[in-house]
């Protein structure tokens, strides 16, 4: 999904999000970057949702860049 992001190609990277989100739901870093993209693509309010599946895993060894991209993403929306 990111490289498709990267290249703005939007319906590609929302479908490899969304395959990757089905093999993998928790899992906390793909949560992160399609929250990232969700934000980058004006949808701030659904992208909080995903940076919250990111920073809750206590699995997750970064939960502090969710928790900063989701407040940066919550000042844009």
């Amino acid at each position: 999904g990111l490289v498709y992001a990267e290249l703005k190609e939007n319906a590609a990277a929302e479908e490899a999000f969304q395959n990757a989100l089905q093999r993998a739901p928790s899992d906390p870093d793909i949560a992160n970057a399609y929250a990232g993209f969700l934000c980058g693509t004006g949808r701030e309010k659904q992208s909080l949702e995903f940076y919250k599946i990111a920073y809750t895993n206590s699995l997750y060894v970064q939960p502090s860049r969710a928790l900063t991209n989701a407040s940066r993403c919550a000042e844009r929306g």
